[in-house]
Parts: structure tokens; C-alpha cells; sequence
């Protein structure tokens, strides 16, 4: 059974050898520790560990309680419910250009979507979790089932009745739907509560402080949470060092999606800071036709997993450049954009982000032009009226 030790060494994302550098220990006395195989642990070992790990007050034994994730049994019980439940879905494959069901075109609809997002995600991390491929895989399994399947939306309730497969009438649907969001909050809570309290008063602090100083303590912080949203608030000269110098992609993704502009001029040389940049509400135009520019180009290279994730979010922005979506809606069409069976999913859905975006720009162009063609008309016939009613003075000339 994984200790709480092993837990938190994974959460910030440590090798054991990097704790135990951090700690001053060997890495052989921390694998002991994390397997159970130290019969006598000493007191200044955890007391290391403690300080390593940033957990204050932590009480130095706690750190060999079993993990809540492997503690509690109803965990397994709601993994084998949700991944069976789902499974009794249409299948999904975000593979092929053309699905034979019409079920998750009219879901991914009923749920406000305008592409297949939510069918890919559920069908992706369901294939995760059923092969065992990824630790987090389920966690984010019932991360997206929370987020996607509502047991109070009758029209999702009755669509799910009628093509979900999940049985005859809307009662069996709202139980299906109960169960699978049940389990699904289990295993999200889970989660959320397996850190102790220490860790989550440093993220909420992270975010909230305006001390520059406890902000420089927070951007050397184990947890790359912590240390991406120290860095979000931290000046611009510090922020591009951690897009140069910080291992955590969750980092680059908090910077680069606040940058300004010097910022956002290394996140585009930076591939795995791309995801952020795509969401950074103020885009400089400029640095947005180079983006565009290096994203189309590594579709198909070595940095396809960042350029696709990337290409997503930038297709669903009405707010940038015209000529830029223009651009991607033409490299689609001529077949230069494309994506391996990896992220597929991901190219897929741009496609029809961009098209839907641009449609949507097509049609508040033609709602404005209408207005403004409406208000020539109205001061034409003033106009027109005003010429025709006779000067006042004419009256005193016949």
C-alpha cells in the first residue's frame, strides 16, 4: 500500500531522488521509508521530510499513514462502477473523421458544444482508464463525467432514453445518470481531500498574497501548482525565467497564459508554454501571427502534443485576427493539418472550432451591416424630408 510519503513525492512531481537531495538523505533510506522496509525510522529523517515537503506542522509520523487514495475501499468499488458504466455507452472513436452514432453529435449539442469535445475526452480517458495506462487517468475520468453528464437535465436524461443504450425510459436514464456522476464524485473527492491541510493553505496563499517577498518564498515551492501561481502574480523578468528554467509544463501553462507582451514573446519560442498562450486574453497580434505560424508547423513534429492542445484553444478565439483563423481554416482545407492517432482528437475538434468561429464572425458582420444599413435608410428619408419642406423665408417672398 503507497504511504502518504510516496503520495506527496508523486503530487509535487519528485523523483526520489530529487526528495531525498532535498532532504539530505539517501535515496535508499527514503525508498525504505516509502515501502515500509525501515523498521525503525528516526525521528530527524521524517522530521527532514516534513521541512523538504513544505509541511509545516505535520506531524513528521503521518508521513508513514497510508495514502488516502489506496486506504479507503470504496475507491476501487467506484473506479470498476464508473468505467463499467460508461462502457455502456456508444462507442466513440476519435480517430476517424465520420462516427456511425448520431448519440454524441446530438449530446455534445444538448450540452452546448459545437464540436465533439466532450465525446472525445470521455471516450480518451475511458480507453485510459480501462487499459490501466495512466495513473491519473480515472481521476480525470470522473473529473469530465462530473463536468459533462447533469442526472437534472431532462433533455440530457431523454436523449440519453432514447440513443444512450442505458435502457428503456427516463427513469432507468436518471439512475444511470445518478450512478455514474455518484461514483464519479467519489473518486473527485478523493482526490481533492488527499492533501494535507499545510499544501492547500500554500496554494490558496499563492494566489491571494501581494507580499513580494512571501511571493518569492512561494515561486521556490516543490509543488508546481504553487510555484505556477506565485509566478502568475510574480513581475515580468522573473516570469520568463520560470518559461527558461522551470521543469513543470503546469507552470509555463500559468505564465504564459497572463503574460504581457515581453512575456509572450519567449512563451512563443517555447513550445510547452504554447497551451497557455493560447489562452492569454491579451494576445499581442503580432506575437499571434508568428504563434500561428510555429503551431501549424509542429502538427506534425515533435511538439504535435503542445501545438494540438494549442491549435484548440486559438480556433475557438472570435477575437483573434480574422486573417489568422483564415490562415488555419485554409491549412485545414488543403490537408496540411492533420494529427496522429495521439491527438487527433484535438485537431479534429479545431476544425470545427475554426469553422464555427468564423461563421459566428460571419454572422455579427452581417447583424452589424444590417444595423448600419438601417440607420443609412432612416437618415435617407429624414433627409429626403427635410429637403422638401420649404424654407421659412420663401413664405415672405410671394
Amino acid at each position: 500500500m503507497k504511504t502518504m510519503l510516496e503520495h506527496l513525492r508523486e503530487t509535487a512531481h519528485l523523483t526520489q531522488r530529487d526528495l531525498a537531495r532535498l532532504a539530505g538523505i539517501t535515496q535508499e533510506t527514503l525508498s525504505q521509508l516509502e515501502t515500509g522496509k525501515s523498521t525503525r525510522p528516526r525521528l530527524d529523517t521524517l522530521t527532514k521530510l516534513c521541512e523538504a515537503l513544505e509541511l509545516g506542522s505535520m506531524r513528521p509520523s503521518d508521513l508513514l499513514n497510508p495514502s488516502p487514495l489506496d486506504a479507503d475501499p470504496e475507491l476501487g468499488k467506484a473506479e470498476v462502477q464508473l468505467i463499467s458504466l460508461l462502457k455502456v455507452l456508444p462507442h466513440y472513436d476519435y480517430t476517424l473523421r465520420v462516427r456511425a452514432d448520431v448519440f454524441w453529435d446530438l449530446f455534445c449539442q444538448q450540452i452546448g458544444y459545437r464540436d465533439h469535445y466532450p465525446a472525445a475526452k470521455i471516450a480518451g480517458w475511458l480507453e485510459s482508464a480501462s487499459a490501466g495506462n495512466s495513473k491519473s487517468a480515472t481521476t480525470n475520468l470522473a473529473e469530465y463525467t462530473l463536468m459533462f453528464f447533469d442526472p437534472d437535465n431532462e433533455k440530457t436524461l431523454q436523449l440519453l432514453a432514447d440513443r444512450g443504450r442505458v435502457g428503456p425510459g427516463v427513469p432507468v436514464a436518471r439512475r444511470w445518470c445518478r450512478d455514474v456522476t455518484d461514483a464519479a464524485w467519489i473518486l473527485h473527492r478523493a482526490v481533492m481531500t488527499s492533501y494535507p491541510q499545510q499544501v492547500g493553505q500554500l496554494y490558496v496563499e499563492a494566489g491571494e498574497t501581494d507580499n513580494p517577498e512571501r511571493i518569492a518564498e512561494l515561486r521556490h515551492s516543490v509543488y508546481e501548482e504553487i510555484r505556477g501561481r506565485a509566478f502568475a502574480h510574480s513581475p515580468a523578468d522573473e516570469q520568463i525565467r520560470a518559461l527558461r528554467e522551470d521543469p513543470s509544463d503546469n507552470v509555463l501553462y500559468e505564465v504564459a497564459s497572463v503574460g504581457e507582451q515581453p512575456v509572450q514573446e519567449v512563451a512563443v519560442t517555447i513550445p510547452r508554454a504554447w497551451p497557455g498562450l493560447a489562452r492569454n486574453p491579451e494576445l499581442d497580434p503580432a506575437i499571434a501571427d508568428q504563434f500561428v505560424t510555429s503551431v501549424l508547423a509542429e502538427l506534425r513534429g515533435p511538439n504535435k502534443r503542445h501545438a494540438s492542445s494549442a491549435l484548440l484553444d486559438l480556433t475557438d478565439r472570435p477575437d483573434l485576427p480574422r486573417p489568422l483563423l483564415e490562415r488555419i481554416k485554409d491549412a485545414i482545407d488543403r490537408g496540411a493539418v492533420d494529427g496522429d492517432d495521439d491527438y487527433r482528437a484535438e485537431v479534429l475538434s479545431s476544425v470545427l472550432n475554426v469553422r464555427g468561429t468564423l461563421s459566428q464572425l460571419d454572422a455579427e458582420s452581417e447583424k452589424a451591416e444590417q444595423a448600419a444599413s438601417a440607420r443609412r435608410e432612416r437618415l435617407h428619408v429624414v433627409e429626403h424630408q427635410q429637403d422638401d419642406k420649404p424654407a421659412w423665408w420663401r413664405r415672405f417672398t410671394r
